[in-house]
């Protein structure tokens, strides 16, 4: 049963980011060999309007072939050499723009997957948020004009869902001004609070006590709900990056285990943890391939800047170079998920 949710999770969130790249190629008309279902040996393949569509053994994700962008050529004698496909249907002879669009169709469909989960579950169960029970007499909230059963929804233009990540953007932010979206009565109403430090606690704190709670809105307001969590996910995510990058965080990264577990435990809890570690994994793939690593879509678009600002491609050899240290980084990364998955296991 874990290994059939892991399996139905990672394919799903890797089908839907090749289909994004699968549609960006026919919007512009760029030529495509063939679009899979899963990977390794064919199992089926039906050929429609020049483009094979395969059916893969083995039922993880898909991928999509747009066809060699260079072509072996004779060179006198018995040598040869590589030159670039003479064809204007070929992904690499299309504009830059389009290209960048082609590569960057398979993080966005990650995001819209992510969107469009968390709206279910908004639409079905509303908008999880943080509801302000009581405020103490003279604290920063009642200076600045909270009042109980005001709810909260935004923080500097960030969604909060829940009362805990409403602690912890406060306990974090003490002494800055913080501008707070409240729904009252109905209606929006904007106040702003500057978090005071307290000593016993070590965080900021505004005086006001929290529960949690859910409010349903209408079809574009739970749209734009569910866009704006799948965007704070995204923050917190660079914060944490930033974090383990400068020092102030424990580097951990989770691998193909790690992922597997975490599977295994949502499927224990029934189908609707499924789809949202769904969603939440496939936010992690979309960021992860916008890294301007090559080899990742973020790589082939930063060659594509590249070009843009030099009038000009890389070198076939510069490109091939940059490949190889990208696919070393890749493989190291993947060394220490694998890493960090073990050590987790056995020190859990």
């Amino acid at each position: 049963m874990s290994i059939l949710a892991f399996i139905f999770v990672m394919g799903v969130v890797i089908l839907v980011h090749e289909l994004g790249h699968f549609v960006a190629g026919l919007l512009v008309h760029a030529k495509i060999q063939e679009f899979n279902i899963g990977m390794g040996p064919k199992v089926l393949s039906k050929k429609f309007k020049g483009i094979e569509y395969c059916l893969r053994a083995l039922p993880l994700g898909g991928s999509v072939n747009f066809g060699s962008a260079y072509e072996e050529v004779p060179a006198g004698g018995d040598e040869t050499e590589l030159k670039p496909v003479d064809d204007p249907d070929n992904l690499n002879n299309k504009s830059i723009l389009q290209r960048i669009f082609v590569f960057a169709a398979g993080p966005f469909m990650n995001f819209v997957l992510a969107i469009l989960i968390f709206a279910g579950f908004f639409m079905s169960y509303g908008v999880p948020t943080a509801v302000i029970q009581d405020v103490v007499a003279d604290s920063p909230a009642y200076t600045a004009g909270f009042q109980p059963g005001d709810i909260v929804e935004e923080v500097n233009g960030s969604a909060i869902m829940g009362s805990n990540n409403f602690v912890i953007t406060m306990g974090s932010n003490w002494g800055e001004t913080m501008k707070i979206r409240v729904l009252r009565d109905g209606k929006s109403v904007d106040l702003s609070v500057v978090p005071q430090y307290d000593e016993e606690s070590g965080l900021g704190r505004i005086g006001v006590t929290l529960m949690d709670a859910t409010y349903k809105k209408g079809f574009f307001g739970t749209m734009w709900s569910a866009t704006k969590y799948t965007f704070m996910q995204v923050k917190l995510t660079l914060e944490s990056l930033k974090q383990m990058f400068i020092g102030k965080m424990k580097v951990d990264v989770t691998g193909p285990i790690g992922i597997a577990m975490v599977t295994a435990e949502a499927a224990q809890q029934g189908f609707e943890n499924i789809i949202m570690l769904i969603a939440i994994l496939s936010i992690s793939l979309g960021l992860i391939n916008l890294m301007p690593v090559p080899i990742l879509d973020g790589g082939w678009i930063l060659f594509m800047l590249i070009e843009l600002v030099r009038g000009k491609p890389l070198s076939q050899k510069t490109e091939f170079v940059f490949r190889v240290i990208g696919l070393v980084l890749i493989l190291l990364l993947f060394v220490y998920a694998f890493y960090s998955d073990i050590v987790r296991i056995f020190t859990s």
